[in-house]
């Protein structure tokens, strides 16, 4: 328990205490510090890009040289190794798409606060029953 205490403390102090004393005499530093990670997260997103960019480059000519090669072409000589390079492929393309929208969401959510986190903390919205009625209607058994 006193290990769970010590990273409490820790934690409010780094993430509460902190921020709140150096924001107090600065009043836009939450705006220049949310425009800062709005940048670096842009960049991150920039550098995998040129990562996709590249990969892609390199994958369409080692998929031409497979497909045609130095005049016979390796589709006709092994199928299924050209299936599974496609599929190696594809996946590598599809995990830097991922990797790139997730990055895309983080940032959003960053800058606007995390919106969906909170609507996941705060659960569904429960209609409250005003008149009487509701309270009938709501009760009654679904006919068949």
């Amino acid at each position: 328990e006193f290990l769970v205490f010590v990273f409490a403390r820790c934690f409010y102090v780094v993430f509460h205490l902190l921020p709140r004393v150096l924001c107090s005499p600065l009043p836009n530093l939450h705006g220049i510090l949310s425009a800062l990670n709005l940048y670096i997260f842009l960049q991150a997103l920039a550098l995998l890009m040129f990562l996709a960019v590249s990969s892609f480059a390199a994958m369409s000519v080692n998929l031409s040289t497979w497909l045609v090669g130095d005049g016979h072409p390796k589709l006709a000589q092994d199928p299924l190794g050209t299936a599974a390079l496609a599929a190696v492929y594809g996946c590598l393309l599809w995990a830097l798409f991922f990797v790139g929208f997730s990055l895309w969401t983080i940032t959003w959510e960053t800058y606007y606060d995390f919106p969906t986190l909170r609507r996941m903390m705060r659960g569904p919205l429960i209609k409250l029953a005003s008149t009487p009625e509701d309270l009938s209607d709501s009760s009654r058994q679904p006919t068949l």
